[in-house]
């Protein structure tokens, strides 16, 4: 199964720890995933995700919650304990590539970059 790093995230107001996350995403290859794909893709083990975590460089895998009465969410796990490495992630920018559930998130991976303002890519 394809694995993605997430290296950002958004929530409407990135500080607080009262909101949970609406997207997931990639600095560097500028791509997010709204929450309710990845937990689509992630049910579905379509896809895995993880982030780095900044003490012990090891991978934080993404895994979905479910608590009785409310909206399943996303938290990492690193050795089998919950952790907070998602919320320490970087905002991700309004311009990254939303990328659409259906085909692999690799096949929706911008290979240049993309012109947004046009719609095509340079180089």
């Amino acid at each position: 199964m394809p694995e993605y790093q997430v290296t950002c995230i958004n929530k409407p107001h990135h500080h607080s720890s009262h909101e949970h996350i609406t997207h997931i995403g990639n600095l560097t290859d500028k791509w997010r995933l709204t929450r309710e794909d990845a937990i689509e893709r992630i049910d579905k083990k379509q896809d895995q995700f993880y982030t780095i975590d900044r003490t012990t460089n090891k991978k934080c895998y993404v895994a979905v919650v479910r608590e009785k009465d409310k909206v399943p969410f996303l938290r990492t796990y690193a050795d089998g304990k919950p952790n907070d490495n998602l919320l320490e992630q970087s905002e991700c920018g309004d311009d990254y590539k939303i990328a659409a559930y259906g085909a692999g998130l690799a096949s929706q991976i911008p290979k240049s970059p993309v012109d947004l303002r046009g719609g095509g890519r340079h180089g």
